[in-house]
Parts: C-alpha cells; structure tokens; sequence
C-alpha cells in the first residue's frame, strides 16, 4: 500500500508540474452554488452547529469550489461522507485528518517518517478546517486534471472521485473507475464498476441537490438581525480541533465511525 500511495503522489505531482487543468484555462465547468445554498444543506443536516460556524465553513467551501472548478455540493457531500463535518475526526489507522479525511502521510512533508517534525506539523494543520478544505480542492483539482490527461476525456463526479478516493491501481493501469488496455489499434479505456463508497457520496450530491430545489421557493431571504453566538466550549471553524483550541500537547481527537470514501493523498 506504501508503494502505491508513493505511485499515486508522483503521479499527482506530475500532474500539477504540466499545468492548469484545460477547464481552469475556460469557463468554469462546474455549477455555480451560492453560499446560501450550501449553508442551507449545513442547516437542513446539522442544526446543531451554531449559524455564525455554518456561514463560515459554507464561505470556504464556495470560495474554493470556485477557484478550483468544482461543484460546491460535491464537496459538501465528501465532508458529510467522510467525517459528518467534524473537523477534529480522525480515521482509524491514524492517517486520515480532519473534515474531508485527507491523508497526511502521503504528502511531501512525510517523506522523512511520520514523526517528522514538518510530518507532525502538516497532521495539526489539516485540522483547521480552513487548510482541510483547501487541501480537498487541490486533490480534487489534481485528479480532474489528471484524470483528462490520462484516459483523454473530462471525468464525470464518479471518475474524480474514484481518483481521488485512492482507487486507481496504476500496475494494473487504473485510473479514475477506468482502466486501459493496449492493441494495436491503440489504448482502449474501459469503464469499471464503481466503488459503494464513490456511489454514497454521489447520492449524498443528488439528493442534496433536489432538496435545495424542492425547498428553494420557500427558502426566501434570511430574517435581518444578529447571528445567533457559538455555544460555550463551541470554536469558530478555523480553531476546531487545534492544539491552540486546546492548550499545549496533542489535541483530542474523535476516531471517525464512518467507512471512508478510501485512502487519499492530499497533493
């Protein structure tokens, strides 16, 4: 497995050296959401984060949807598949942080082992919630753009996502839910079945997505006035989870229940 998370992190570094992606060069092609829209499906699934919290982690996750070219409710639904939006999760073998449960050892900063000091210090940074979304937009970026170089044609949600889930198998010439053979005609890609994970959290996008159209005409403006305060004991989006949220040492951590989308490497 070491070996193939190397493969995939040289690949995506590869990626990134050859340039923007052909749809960062053009329009935008993914739908532009509102941050209204995402802090209504904030709202409808977990009410129990406090108002001023839903705003701001909507505000992050439109704003690098934006400058990345993804569906913001695509994001929005990998966070709530993979960690419920709790940015101080944890995956069970330790390696997967934070809101979208990237996986710290796979980036350059671990090459010297896991208990590196830069390791140490790239683990603390993805729980800000903040740089966890961040480093979801650049893998998502990372593999659309690489997922068009290699198979020749612009990935849909399940492709990206099964690039970015870590199902590619690059001895086996699997990339992005395809896989490719060689004749003499040329290469040849094959559509694979997709993964249970890749198929949750793109009925996690739908059904959001119909439930944002279903209530929108009822959804109207937001009444004037305060925003309700965070609760006691409750930090804003960019101190959850943090060593500065709580004191010296190494912050708690919640082990996440949920089976993950797969393993990721954050370019």
């Amino acid at each position: 497995m070491r070996l193939v998370a190397r493969l995939l992190a040289a690949l995506l570094a590869l990626g990134a050296s050859l340039g923007a992606s052909a749809a960062h060069a053009g329009k935008p092609s993914a739908p532009a959401r509102s941050v209204a829209d995402v802090e209504h499906a904030l709202a409808a699934t977990h009410a129990e984060l406090p108002p001023t919290t839903r705003h701001a982690l909507a505000t992050t996750l439109v704003e690098v949807a934006r400058a990345h070219d993804f569906d913001a409710v695509l994001g929005w639904a990998i966070i709530e598949h993979e960690s419920h939006w709790r940015a101080d999760a944890v995956g069970r073998d330790g390696q997967d942080i934070g809101l979208a449960q990237i996986r710290y050892t796979s980036d350059a900063a671990c090459q010297g082992g896991r208990e590196s000091e830069p390791c140490r210090a790239r683990r603390l940074a993805l729980l800000d919630p903040t740089a966890n979304i961040e480093a979801m937009g650049r893998a998502i970026s990372a593999w659309k753009d690489l997922c068009t170089r290699l198979t020749g044609k612009a990935p849909d949600a399940a492709q990206i996502l099964a690039g970015y889930g870590g199902y590619s198998r690059p001895s086996r010439q699997i990339y992005c839910g395809r896989q490719r053979s060689r004749s003499k005609a040329g290469s040849v890609w094959r559509d694979l079945p997709t993964p249970k994970a890749v198929r949750e959290v793109v009925a996690l996008r739908d059904g959001m997505l119909a439930r944002l159209e279903r209530e929108r005409p009822a959804r109207g403006k937001p009444t004037p006035g305060k925003p309700t305060p965070a609760k006691p004991g409750k930090p804003t989006p960019r101190a959850v989870g943090t060593s500065t949220e709580r004191g010296p040492g190494k912050p708690t951590l919640r082990v996440s229940q949920q089976k993950p989308l797969a393993r990721r490497a954050a370019p």
